[in-house]
């Protein structure tokens, strides 16, 4: 139990997996009417969750009913992953204390967690995954926040060769020979 919410041992029972794949569609289809490249799709989605007013403006009046219509029909991916963070936000939490993750990266880190959860939603349901989806979030979280650890380190590790290098390269340059002063 999670806060006053039940968790749902079967995930396949909780999502009509056909309504999803709609809603994943129509919200493709219309970031490309958007012209919202691939690497802003969540973004894109996130924000017409919040305020779709603002992207009907922007359309021709033509294409607002479509739009409006089809958002009805959108808004289901959103109510599915806000059902999912919801559960699996103490998972989370959890592979954070495992993996000694700084607490004062918990927020950053906790946005690479719920970035897991969706990708994992559309995994499961796309390749028919056999294990339940508790174990597969678990290890789609698992691997995100490793990977992003691991990226971490390498960064430090390569800014630290960097800085050694150079004060290898300067201290090499420079050796200690001594010269008479030129004014003698």
């Amino acid at each position: 139990m999670l806060d006053g919410i039940k968790m749902h041992k079967n995930f396949k029972e909780l999502v009509d997996f056909e309504k999803l794949k709609k809603a994943n569609d129509i919200c493709f289809k219309w970031s490309k009417k958007f012209k919202v490249c691939r690497r802003d799709y969540m973004k894109f989605m996130y924000r017409l969750f919040k305020e779709p007013e603002k992207y009907i403006e922007k359309l021709p009046t033509s294409l607002r009913p479509q739009f409006t219509k089809d958002c009805q029909v959108m808004f289901y991916a959103s109510e599915i992953e806000d059902l999912v963070i919801q559960q699996y936000h103490a998972m989370i939490i959890s592979i954070f204390k495992r993996m000694r993750v700084p607490f004062e990266k918990w927020d950053e880190m906790t946005t690479d967690g719920f970035m897991a959860i969706r990708a994992a939603v559309w995994q499961y349901r796309t390749y028919k995954i056999k294990a339940t989806f508790t174990t597969f979030a678990h290890r789609a979280i698992f691997m995100r926040v490793k990977g992003k650890l691991h990226k971490e380190s390498m960064k430090r590790k390569r800014r630290d060769n960097i800085r050694d290098r150079k004060s290898t390269r300067l201290n090499s340059s420079h050796t200690d020979i001594s010269r008479m002063p030129s004014s003698a």
